[in-house]
């Protein structure tokens, strides 16, 4: 029950976020003509409003002693993910022939997947289950 809930406010967070990446990636696109610039910038300001709302929200972590283990986390993440994104991106429209915005729906969803357990697992994951005496949140309901 609690990997549903946190999965379904993941998905809420996400829908924020997917609509300033889009929003970024049609602006920049329709701005400067180059694709693979509007689809860094998209992915950059998706991934600011990605951790602001999934670390409050998704995840609870409502500590802000542990902003900066978080960040630093996230943005392990989000260098891999973002080359994952990039990489994708690359290969769908360069060696495959897919149209900008195909290739940016494949890759952001499987960026979306890949992301959602990396969060859970890795940049939110429970004091528990990093074996360390932290508390990340005072309600007891967090769905993590």
């Amino acid at each position: 029950m609690k990997l549903f809930q946190s999965f379904s406010q993941y998905s809420g967070a996400a829908i924020g976020s997917a609509a300033t990446d889009y929003l970024t990636f049609w602006l920049v696109l329709s701005l400067t003509g180059v694709p693979v610039l509007a689809q860094a910038l998209a992915r950059i300001s998706g991934g600011i409003l990605s951790f602001l709302i999934n670390r409050k929200w998704s995840f609870r972590r409502d500590k802000p002693d542990l902003v900066l283990w978080d960040g630093g986390r996230f943005l392990a993440l989000y260098g891999v993910s973002y080359a994952l994104s990039i990489g994708l991106f690359l290969l769908l429209t360069k060696q495959s022939g897919y149209a900008p915005l195909t290739a940016k729906i494949i890759s952001d969803s499987t960026c979306f997947i890949f992301n959602f357990f990396a969060m859970k697992h890795f940049v939110f994951r429970t004091a528990k289950a990093a074996g360390k005496d932290i508390t990340v949140s005072s309600d007891k309901n967090a769905p993590v």
